[in-house]
């Protein structure tokens, strides 16, 4: 009788046969727990650039708020316009260049575009506002002038000649005309204005006339002048020249 002796990795059924020989999976097992340490690695430090995105949000908020307040104490817009180019400038290359106490940037650099994007837009908000109210103070400055300029004007206009009082109201309406280009004064109120300033320049002239020609004053309504007085007070005149004129005469009777 004979014996059959099996050898290693083969089965000894009827036909020998090789016997599968389990493969080790340490490797796999190595590959995962690195995947889950790089995964908590990861949400650590998003988490960490969460933190410090909403602190600096927080820090630039208040830093752009506080430099609006102080450029919204400045009377003259163009110190306005300057001071404001200047610091928002200034505080952006602080934040991006500047360092903590620890030695670490202000901004981190994973952070740094999307802080970039958040602090343009918030700094182009508060910049529109400073430049309308820069705007407004160049308006109001412009309004002080033109008030000046009219007070002058209408003194000189209501005490000279009639060719240079025509010409003292071409002068005012270029002036309006100005203002109404530049948007201060609406079309609307640019008429009015004209049409306010020849009126009370031809009232002021008709009462010095009436202290010195009451009859003048007459004639000169007969003849058309002080057009843009009212009626009502192209009477009013007419009255007080009259009585003038009778207060005149009886006191050369006496």
């Amino acid at each position: 009788m004979s014996l059959t002796v099996p050898f290693a990795g083969t089965d000894a059924g009827r036909a020998a046969r090789a016997q599968e020989v389990p493969t080790s999976n340490l490797g796999s097992l190595i590959a995962g727990f690195g995947e889950q340490l790089n995964a908590t690695a990861s949400k650590i430090e998003a988490e960490r650039l969460d933190r410090e995105m909403r602190r600096l949000q927080v820090d630039m908020t208040r830093d752009l708020g506080q430099l609006r307040l102080q450029a919204e104490e400045i009377g003259d817009p163009d110190k306005l316009d300057a001071f404001w180019s200047e610091n928002i400038g200034a505080m952006r290359d602080r934040y991006l260049t500047g360092t903590r106490d620890d030695g670490r940037p202000i901004v981190d650099p994973k952070l740094r575009d999307d802080w970039e994007i958040g602090f343009d837009d918030l700094a182009n908000k508060h910049g529109f506002a400073i430049g309308q109210t820069g705007q407004a103070l160049r308006q109001s400055q412009r309004v002080a002038t033109y008030i000046d300029y009219r007070q002058e004007a209408g003194t000189q206009a209501a005490a000279t000649d009639p060719g240079t009082r025509d010409q003292l109201f071409a002068n005012h309406d270029a002036e309006v005309d100005r203002m109404v280009a530049d948007g201060i004064y609406t079309p609307e109120r640019g008429a009015v204005e004209k049409q306010k300033f020849r009126a009370e320049t031809e009232g002021a002239h008709a009462t010095l006339m009436l202290s010195e020609d009451p009859q003048g004053v007459l004639d000169a309504i007969d003849a058309g002048d002080f057009a843009h007085l009212s009626a009502e007070d192209r009477a009013g005149l007419k009255v007080r020249a009259d009585a003038a004129i009778a207060a005149a005469e009886d006191k050369a009777l006496k």
